[in-house]
């Protein structure tokens, strides 16, 4: 749907959140089995059920809407994602040098 009128954009921003959340669902497990602190990888295993309920939530939403949430990437997180997984990687190569 156009983003020429308010129900393009009212459906847009719902399908916008459906896919960060959905990126935040395959990228949080791999985050949490790569913190070494226990407090972190709790709050990663947290988040990351709050996240299902979320996606529930939209899910519920579009069914009510009687429209499909997809269709829609969400840019930001992805860079948010690639960020963390830039983290990850200079974590496992810094454990590497220091073996």
């Amino acid at each position: 749907m156009p983003l020429d009128s308010l129900h393009g954009l009212y459906l847009d921003e719902p399908k916008d959140l459906y896919s960060a959340e959905n990126q935040l669902l395959k990228a949080l497990p791999k985050m949490a089995k790569k913190a070494s602190a226990s407090e972190l990888k709790a709050a990663f295993t947290e988040h990351l059920e709050v996240t299902r309920t979320q996606v529930g939530r939209l899910e519920q939403i579009f069914t009510a809407l009687k429209t499909s949430p997809k269709g829609k990437k969400c840019k930001a997180m992805e860079g948010l994602i690639a960020e963390g997984q830039e983290v990850l990687e200079e974590g496992d190569r810094q454990s590497l040098i220091q073996r």
